[in-house]
């Protein structure tokens, strides 16, 4: 996880090569997903506190099932009571300036099995 972190840090992402070896790293699309679900569900512990995730602890391989592709996802955990589904505007909170600026950082608290 460390090393991923550092390499998307230090790299352009922009980069066709360098975003490429990321999608090796971590399930791109299931981190969107993380993502969305977050904000629709208006999770205002987050993104500072509560980031959890996960990999089976093996060389990558695109051809083995879901989740055992020794690659990186991300799951939801302990929801604050404030984090209601509404059918409502959401509301400008650190969590949308954090977007906003498209400063996502990696925390650490990431687990391999």
């Amino acid at each position: 996880y460390n090393a991923l972190s550092s390499f998307i840090s230090n790299n352009d992402m922009a980069n066709a090569a360098n975003f490429a070896y990321v999608e090796t790293q971590m399930d791109t699309d299931q981190f969107m997903d993380y993502f969305i679900g977050q904000i629709f569900a208006r999770n205002t512990d987050w993104p500072n506190n509560n980031i959890a995730c996960w990999r089976l602890r093996v060389p990558y391989s695109p051809d083995l099932p879901y989740g055992h592709d020794g690659r990186w996802r991300w799951l939801m955990f302990d929801w604050s009571t404030d984090s209601v589904i509404l059918p409502v505007p959401v509301p400008i909170t650190p969590t949308t300036r954090f977007l906003r600026r498209a400063a996502i950082r990696f925390s650490t608290g990431c687990l391999t099995m």
